[in-house]
């Protein structure tokens, strides 16, 4: 059993790291140096996301400002998503783990279900970006495997 928690672990982290290096750089936005910003060249924001955490399969809702009815490209630990928005302040995806072996979550929940274990979570960075640029800070999602 100690073997199996140690490649969980191993895993985890592994997932951990790779998640921060699949989140692209800040782009600036376009907007001329002397204009004030306005809604229409400011760059989005993430107010909250609903549910905070939940597993592979959970339907998520980003709520915030600035994104676009179109286009909107949604960084959740992995290659960006193509998302529309609603009004410009509501975006929906489906929270997943690219690359995540399905052998290996039966293996985690094995594991969790054999004793008093929690099962374990990896936050997942989200992120918006529109054509302006992308949100400076990541809201967390918790997946739980």
């Amino acid at each position: 059993m100690d073997n199996l928690l140690t490649q969980i672990l191993q895993l985890i982290a592994a997932l951990t790291i790779a998640l921060q290096m699949s989140v692209p750089p800040p782009v600036s936005p376009t907007a001329p140096s002397h204009s004030s910003p306005s809604p229409a060249n400011s760059l989005p924001l993430i107010t909250s996301l609903s549910p905070a955490s939940g597993p592979v399969g959970t339907v998520v809702t980003i709520k915030g400002r600035n994104f676009t009815p179109t286009g909107n490209q949604v960084y959740a630990g992995g290659k960006p998503m193509s998302l529309p928005a609603t009004g410009g302040t509501e975006i929906t995806f489906t929270a997943a783990l690219p690359g995540l072996n399905p052998n290996n979550v039966a293996a985690i929940h094995t594991y969790a279900n054999a004793g008093s274990h929690p099962a374990p979570t990896v936050p997942l960075g989200i992120y918006v970006g529109t054509k302006i640029g992308r949100t400076s800070q990541a809201k967390i999602f918790q997946l739980e495997l």
